[in-house]
């Protein structure tokens, strides 16, 4: 059997195939179809995917719904849970005002004296407001000096004063918290 060798071309070479379009021309037909294969084939795998992820999103759909109904039969017992939530808090909230009441007008007790008299006591969240009538200048003294040391009040004013013959200095006290 006879060796190939080279192939015998008879034909003259043209101009085209050697020029830029000639070559290209060439290179299309025997290497760039190996390029359209792989594009071909890029494009059936990325058809072929969607379907795959069209599953996956419908799963994750059917989920996400299931979870939904979850959440709304238990809307109701959330709703009352934050419900009671909120009566706590409030009572807390309460509770906890009561209690810095009580120790702040055992605070102002502390500081009357036995010739001051309190009328009456009006308390607010930041001012109390308290009437007294006071038997000497001596008792009305002592309580105005004995508040305004105490660092629990901001400041106290001596809003109104006046001298009655029986019940002696009555007079009218802001106190802020």
């Amino acid at each position: 059997m006879a060796a190939r060798g080279k192939p015998v071309n008879l034909l003259p070479p043209s101009e085209f195939e050697s020029s830029f379009w000639g070559k290209f021309l060439k290179w299309a037909v025997s290497g760039g179809r190996y390029i359209i294969i792989v594009t071909e084939l890029i494009v059936i795998l990325a058809f072929l995917s969607r379907f795959k992820l069209d599953k996956e999103i419908s799963e994750l759909n059917e989920e996400i719904q299931g979870k939904v109904s979850v959440l709304e039969a238990e809307l109701p017992i959330e709703k009352e849970f934050r419900g009671q939530q909120r009566k706590l808090s409030a009572a807390d909230e309460i509770l906890n005002s009561r209690y810095q009441a009580g120790s702040t007008l055992d605070k102002l007790a502390e500081r009357v004296s036995e010739e001051v008299k309190l009328s009456s006591v009006d308390m607010g969240r930041q001012v109390i407001k308290v009437e007294a009538n006071s038997l000497g200048e001596q008792g009305l003294g002592q309580l105005l000096s004995g508040l305004s040391i105490d660092p629990t009040w901001k400041s106290v004013e001596l809003s109104q004063i006046q001298e009655e013959p029986l019940t002696g200095i009555k007079f009218i006290l802001e106190i802020t918290l």
